[in-house]
């Protein structure tokens, strides 16, 4: 099993004196949001490449289709590897790295998806930007604990805005750090399921035992 209180109690490596090089880091597992990347993510990283040159070096896991302009100007500054099972591994990687991004195109059923890529880059302290989803407005305190993006502009401006403003990486992600300890512990999630569950449960029947189901889904290529 992955040891998450190990990690909720980690104290991040002091980051990089100003001037190095900042890591940008982009996680996906699956070709579900392909288009995605392409039309939102994909623009604003070029528009970045083309600003900072070799300032900025993009890591990124995943099967993801770039396109020859961005390989060609961001060139050796991009590195694409395909996603790991180590989840260790994974974590190590990101933790490393400077900014976090997730990116969706905002619809019903993304709104319903879980905070998980911003929760394991605030594990280390690593400050997010984030497609504005229904799920972030309500995790994430725009500024404070992570920024939120709609359209290109937006995210080249924020990007723009952490590469360029290292105090504000680092607070925004101690911030966002603080609240995963304090409310994303294995402790204060059960307090928070058991009250779900007790507040959404029928009159209990004596000596019959209670039933749980908990439902997943595996997108491909990984289906299980």
């Amino acid at each position: 099993g992955v040891d998450h209180e190990r990690y909720l109690t980690f104290t991040p490596k002091p980051r990089k004196h100003d001037g190095d090089v900042i890591k940008i880091f982009y996680g996906s597992a699956t070709l579900a949001h392909k288009e995605d990347f392409l039309n939102i993510l994909e623009p604003a990283f070029l528009n970045i490449a083309k600003k900072y040159g070799k300032k900025v070096q993009f890591v990124m896991f995943g099967w993801l289709p770039l396109s020859d302009e961005f390989r060609e100007v961001a060139g050796d500054q991009v590195t694409v590897r395909k996603p790991v099972w180590d989840i260790h591994k994974y974590w190590k990687v990101l933790s490393e790295s400077d900014i976090n991004v997730t990116v969706f195109e905002r619809s019903v059923l993304v709104d319903t998806k879980a905070e998980g890529k911003w929760l394991e880059a605030s594990m280390f302290a690593v400050p997010s930007i984030v497609s504005r989803t229904e799920t972030y407005e309500e995790v994430i305190e725009n500024g404070v604990t992570g920024i939120l993006c709609d359209t290109v502009d937006e995210w080249t401006e924020a990007l723009d805005l952490l590469i360029s403003n290292p105090e504000l990486r680092h607070r925004i992600g101690h911030n966002a750090q603080a609240v995963v300890r304090k409310d994303y512990t294995i402790n204060a999630m059960s307090k928070n399921i058991a009250s779900i569950i007790k507040q959404f449960s029928p009159q209990p029947v004596p000596n019959k035992k209670k039933r749980i189901l908990l439902v997943h889904v595996f997108y491909a290529p990984q289906i299980i």
